[in-house]
């Protein structure tokens, strides 16, 4: 069935209303909501409590369920037995019981994309689908990720209306026209590799010898600024030669089942002697975030749980701790549950992080020992994610917590629950940072974040990499501190000859030596 929008009514009041409608009719089954994200999922949950009080309790308690990725573990609420009658009893009262429709419980599934075919559930005889999604899509002229609201597919559609799972006759209820269905749509979702970051991607092509780009024949060919944008990131990570190719770095790089700037701050780190704190970060990064969805309410007892394991030297930092106090805990789940923590996130990480040492050990680079709190290991630990992340980098433009991007200008702040935040007393925003992620939304924040020092920054990053940064005050200060720091012109042709006489020496003495065994 196909109903339109009234005029001045959203997506999330309708769905709202209709459930109610749907509640009063009193007939059986349960219903499931599709919203366009997690936003729109919990405007809608706050709605239906609200206005569900005013519900007669002779139609029975209506349950509502949220369902989205951010919440992980507690979508198994959905899996619950019912409550016991005697229950529904004490809630409602005996008199209550005896009239028509009491004690017929209907369960709302307030859902996004997450369940046109992750979840399979009995009992669901109405759907009501907005027919709108919130899409992740990569901008690669900027560099970030963009929230957008987009239609769904006609194949997204059917999928939609194919959860109606119950015995009893179902029903669709799709707030668009019919016409929209027929023609308005695309017939299938855009594939992934036309909205995606493809560095990775590029990467492993470039080890299976596709040099030209241009030549590969893909299924769903991305768009070309994409591919060069991929590009252009591989070289500034030394990922290429001058011929295109991969060079050693890349090739070692390609072996790590990682972003690419995530694998080159791995290889750095060999170099600053962090590789036990830089696996942990790593597999952190890639698994998804330790920190478990926790309702409004109960945010500041979360932060105040958090606190302790929070490190004044950056979110990355507290990321090592974290991993640390599961492994400590003997990875239980009932002390993730009592401090808010993601266990099935951590036990990823676990994972990762073993498969990401197995790869070091078996093309022979060093790990290092552990020597998380020891002098300067922070400082290195830095370096390392900074010879990766390079491309990464805000600094604080008032003093006052808004950040400007230096690749593409764009201000945003620190996540609510960084470090930097939610430490008591609070300490004064970084002047720079290097973050881990940024996605353009209605808040702009810029996730996983460490101060660094503009030093650091001129002192790893590739010289052509700063001349190419966007006019900014922060790209004069590195300018300035790069010629500040380059030593005077005679002295540097003296170091270069002397360089060149000890290379050649060097090159006559020694046999050459391979870095890496890559298998």
């Amino acid at each position: 069935m196909y109903r339109e929008l009234s005029f001045g009514k959203g997506p999330v009041s309708a769905s709202c209303h209709l459930v109610l409608d749907l509640h009063r009719r009193g007939e059986g089954g349960d219903v499931m909501v599709f919203l366009a994200g997690a936003q729109e999922i919990e405007e809608c949950l706050v709605l239906l409590e609200k206005e569900s009080v005013a519900l007669s309790p002779q139609l029975g308690p209506l349950r509502f369920y949220p369902l989205h990725a951010g919440l992980a573990g507690l979508t198994q609420k959905v899996y619950e037995s019912e409550p016991d009658p005697s229950v529904l009893k004490e809630t409602h009262g005996s008199e209550g019981l005896e009239t028509e429709g009491v004690g017929v419980q209907r369960k709302v599934f307030l859902t996004d994309t997450l369940a046109e075919a992750s979840f399979s559930l009995r009992g669901v005889r109405y759907v009501i689908d907005s027919g709108l999604q919130i899409r992740t899509v990569y901008n690669p002229q900027i560099r970030a990720n963009s929230q957008v609201l987009r239609r769904i597919s006609r194949h997204q559609a059917d999928m939609r209306a194919q959860r109606v799972t119950s015995h009893l006759p179902g029903l669709c209820l799709r707030l668009y026209p019919r016409s929209l269905y027929e023609d308005g749509m695309e017939e299938a979702r855009c594939p992934g590799v036309m909205e995606e970051n493809l560095s990775h991607l590029v990467l492993l092509l470039k080890r299976l010898d596709i040099a030209d780009m241009g030549q590969c024949k893909f299924l769903d060919r991305p768009a070309p600024e994409a591919l060069m944008q991929a590009l252009e990131d591989l070289d500034y990570l030394a990922a290429l030669d001058d011929d295109g190719n991969l060079s050693e770095v890349g090739i070692i790089m390609s072996e790590l089942p990682l972003e690419p700037p995530l694998a080159k701050s791995l290889i750095a780190a060999c170099e600053y002697d962090c590789v036990d704190e830089l696996l942990t970060v790593a597999a952190m990064l890639t698994a998804p975030s330790c920190f478990a969805a926790v309702e409004a309410s109960r945010k500041e007892a979360a932060v105040a749980l958090w606190r302790p394991v929070m490190h004044d030297a950056g979110d990355h930092m507290t990321l090592i701790n974290v991993y640390n106090a599961f492994v400590e805990h003997n990875q239980d789940e009932a002390w993730c549950s009592a401090n808010f923590l993601s266990h099935a996130a951590l036990r990823l990480a676990v994972v990762i992080r073993a498969e990401l040492l197995d790869v070091m050990q078996r093309i022979e680079l060093p790990v290092s020992p552990p020597a998380f709190g020891s002098p300067d290991n922070c400082t290195n630990i830095k370096r390392a994610l900074l010879s990766g992340f390079f491309l990464r980098v805000a600094h604080d433009v008032d003093g006052s917590g808004n950040y400007l991007l230096l690749t593409h200008r764009h201000v945003a702040h620190l996540h609510p629950f960084s470090s930097y935040l939610c430490l008591q007393p609070s300490p004064s925003p970084p002047s720079w940072v290097l973050y881990h992620e940024f996605t353009i939304s209605s808040d702009n924040c810029i996730c996983i974040a460490s101060e660094v020092h503009p030093q650091m920054l001129v002192e790893l990053a590739p010289q052509y990499f700063l001349g190419n940064l966007p006019a900014s005050d922060g790209k004069e200060l590195l300018m300035d501190l790069r010629q500040s720091l380059a030593p005077p012109s005679g002295d540097l042709d003296s170091q270069e000859h002397n360089k060149t006489q000890k290379d050649s020496s060097e090159t006559h003495s020694q046999p050459s030596t391979e870095l890496c065994a890559v298998q």
